[in-house]
């Protein structure tokens, strides 16, 4: 039983990084109903972000993350601007890919930027490790899933307690209605495509000092991101919390019975038993189109 709490510790803790990247993959196409390709990528720039401001530049890595978060945020909202919003009229395919154009862009910037190489980011704090009876916890992975908690719990006070939050959630439940009571729906789909790349790019900033990185890192990332909304459900804010939970766990499980090899292959699983047997997600209802907090 000890094994299995060391495995289901460790799941927990990256899944937590996994909700966050589920989150922002879910809130964009809850609102835009568009699935953004580019979505591993912006997880892949918050891990090099972090890595030259901190490892590079020596900046304070709390200071990092949350320069790291607002330049993402920045950078997302003027990519909506700038591309997606001319194709707001057309189908949502042209803007399906027009983000996996932008993925394939930010993607060989970061090689021509940072080399293809792969790179490390220091550890977060000098604590290796402590445990709790024969529970072996990591200090940096508890960390973590503090910080990924943190961002979970203002993302969903920032949804639901804020006049931005409450504009979102009107325009999540009937777009027109929304607007005739005057809700600027351009602002709101520039605010939940940065946010969520945002939130993208937290997943990457926290795993960055646990794994190594690379350019290339981002397709894994998104590949995760499908499990993880497809478990919880497109557009429900609290599956894909649960999604990330899941799968962290399921991965950890299966690569401590099964085989390490394997481990990113369980998210491909996830998807086609939650395709199979509920299709609709874990925990969607039977309500409305939109996004669920």
């Amino acid at each position: 039983m000890t094994v299995f709490f060391q495995y289901l510790v460790n799941g927990i803790v990256i899944g937590g990084t996994y909700s966050l990247i589920g989150m922002g993959m879910t809130l964009i196409f809850g609102i835009m109903r568009i699935v953004n390709f580019a979505h591993g990528e912006f997880y892949m720039l918050g891990a090099y972000f972090l890595y030259t401001l901190w490892a590079i530049l020596g900046l304070n890595p709390v200071l990092s993350m949350l320069f790291t978060f607002v330049l993402i945020l920045f950078l997302g909202i003027g990519f909506e601007q700038l591309f997606l919003r001319p194709l707001r009229k057309e189908s949502s395919t042209s803007s399906m890919l027009m983000t996996i154009g932008f993925s394939i862009v930010l993607q060989n910037a970061a090689l021509l930027i940072w080399g293809g190489a792969t790179q490390t980011v220091p550890t977060l704090v000098d604590l290796k490790t402590f445990s709790i009876g024969d529970v072996v916890f990591s200090t940096d992975r508890i960390l973590v899933f503090l910080i990924s908690l943190t961002i979970i719990i203002f993302t969903s006070l920032f949804i639901g307690r804020t006049k931005t939050g409450r504009s979102m959630r009107a325009t999540f439940q009937d777009m027109e209605a929304a607007e005739v009571v005057g809700v600027n729906i351009e602002r709101v789909y520039s605010i939940t495509f940065g946010f969520g790349a945002a939130l993208a790019a937290a997943g990457g900033f926290l795993l960055a000092p646990l794994f190594v990185i690379s350019p290339t890192m981002g397709a894994l990332a998104t590949s995760k991101a499908f499990a993880v909304v497809t478990a919880g459900g497109l557009g429900n804010v609290r599956g894909a919390i649960l999604g990330g939970l899941l799968l962290g766990v399921v991965e950890s499980l299966g690569a401590g019975y099964i085989a390490s090899g394997y481990k990113d292959a369980f998210g491909y699983l996830i998807i086609i038993l939650v395709i199979l047997f509920k299709p609709e997600g874990l925990m969607s209802r039977k309500r409305k189109k939109g996004v669920h907090a």
